[in-house]
């Protein structure tokens, strides 16, 4: 009778060897959280604190030369009509 060879469990332990690596592997490079979202609507320095309205302006446009948010621009003037901006009226843009 031929004796049995302590090799034979190599490829077995090989085997297992392999797979715990592969689950190690995986399971820490699991992508880390994303940091928070930082939203800021403070108005730049250099932007005027006021703008006259004048012919064929419309908030959105005024709002994008600025870079200052529709919905300040709202918040700062009290009763103003986003649709029918009075030609002349002085709107602020900032505090």
């Amino acid at each position: 009778m031929v004796s049995a060879s302590p090799l034979r469990f190599l490829a077995p332990i090989a085997l297992v060897v392999f797979f715990v690596a592969a689950v190690i592997v995986v399971s820490s490079s699991e992508p880390s959280p994303k940091p928070p979202e930082v939203t800021t609507t403070s108005t730049p320095a250099n932007v005027p604190r006021t703008y006259r309205v004048r012919e064929g302006d419309i908030l959105t446009a005024i709002s994008n030369r600025f870079r200052v948010p529709v919905n300040d621009i709202v918040a700062l003037n009290p009763g103003l009509d986003p649709q029918a901006l009075p030609v002349g009226r002085r709107i602020k843009l900032r505090p």
